[in-house]
């Protein structure tokens, strides 16, 4: 049921460009767990700007499964036979506006991230040999470096300028920060054998260690291991820090 519930959100950004529980793009996501869990809170499917140009029938199919209540939810058999869903009755026509919102929320994403990025190369040739520095990772620094004030979260105002898209100013706490980086990035999957670098390759890439944990040596016995939270790359192997 709960599955149900998940596709019809992805359905709905797929349709509109925007998140069912964020139409305006520019809440927190305290907030959006507040509006997900409460019953309160009006879904923007009938008479809402971002689904105007949708069909009845496809308002009914993100109804059917955005449905609070999991004894009436959608079943996938009932989506399945639904008349829209076999293109019997869907629209045809290019949703207006739906390509550029959502070029335009990448846009304001990657400047965003792109700023955090260049803030933790900063704090990579800033990282030193301290306690504090062996535990903390690379993008926490970054992270306390842009919050001086210790409020918890990033402005995004503030550090970009940015207030077209994410409404007068976003808050972007660590785990936030943390989860609009891996978006920008590939993931690849290492075994625990894998060898990534070898010492003297010209490192063609450069990798956010989402989980796990990455043994750095040279030929001179130098150790080092990277955790979660923090990066490897061409740098990794040749800094002694």
């Amino acid at each position: 049921s709960f599955d149900m519930w998940s596709l019809g959100v992805i359905i709905y950004i797929m349709l509109t460009g925007a998140h069912p529980f964020d139409p305006e793009g520019g809440v927190s996501s305290e907030i959006m767990e507040e509006r997900i869990t409460s019953v309160d809170y009006k879904l923007p499917i009938r008479n809402h700007p971002q689904t105007k140009h949708l069909s009845e029938e496809a308002l009914q199919v993100l109804e059917g499964l955005m449905e609070r209540d999991p004894r009436k939810r959608w079943t996938a058999e009932q989506l399945l036979e639904n008349s829209w869903v076999k293109g019997n009755t869907a629209s045809s026509k290019i949703i207006s506006g739906s390509d550029s919102r959502l070029a335009e929320y990448r846009r304001h994403q990657t400047k965003i991230a792109s700023s955090i990025f260049k803030n933790m190369m900063n704090q990579a040739h800033k990282k030193g040999s301290t306690d504090f520095a062996r535990r903390t990772s690379i993008l926490e620094m970054a992270f306390r470096e842009l919050d001086p004030n210790q409020r918890g979260y990033i402005s995004t105002k503030e550090l970009v300028g940015i207030t077209s898209f994410f409404a007068p100013d976003a808050k972007l706490s660590l785990s936030e920060v943390q989860q609009l980086l891996s978006e920008n990035m590939a993931s690849v999957y290492f075994q625990k054998s894998d060898t990534i670098f070898q010492e003297g390759e010209t490192g063609t890439a450069m990798y956010f260690l989402h989980s796990g944990s990455v043994e750095v040596t040279s030929k001179d016995g130098f150790r080092v291991v990277r955790k979660a939270g923090d990066f490897i790359g061409e740098e990794a192997l040749i800094r002694k820090s």
